[in-house]
């Protein structure tokens, strides 16, 4: 029983130090989620955009998307998607980590010619 409580009050203290955030935010065109787990100075998360104005066949084509999130950034470009959805994936060890109250920057190009800039908070 003993090693039983061990155990838990182990995995309750490991489990207590992380903490996870959802950052949303819109334009136009665009819907943004960034979704993130911290453990102290490690950070693993999750992007999700959304064209708003297209289906699973909307081919979007020179697209770049630039996150400034704090001191980091990051962008992604691709010559052509299909679908509404893009998901990019992050992760940084020992890092600045997002924090609660912190604006991420979006901007997102396409087709040449558009662009959007917007904030998840």
């Amino acid at each position: 029983m003993k090693k039983l409580c061990i155990f838990l009050l182990l995995i309750i203290t490991i489990l207590g130090g992380c903490s996870s955030n959802v950052f949303s935010g819109e334009s136009a065109n665009w819907e943004g989620e960034y979704s993130t787990t911290i453990n102290g100075n490690d950070e693993e998360g999750n992007y999700t955009f959304v064209y708003k104005n297209g289906n699973d066949h909307t081919k979007l084509k020179n697209v770049e998307i630039v996150v400034i999130n704090g001191v980091n950034g990051s962008t992604k470009t691709m010559d052509e998607h299909q679908g509404t959805t893009i998901k990019l994936s992050t992760s940084c060890r020992g890092c600045a980590v997002t924090q609660e109250n912190e604006k991420i920057e979006v901007t997102i190009k396409w087709d040449g010619n558009h662009e959007e800039n917007f904030f998840l908070e």
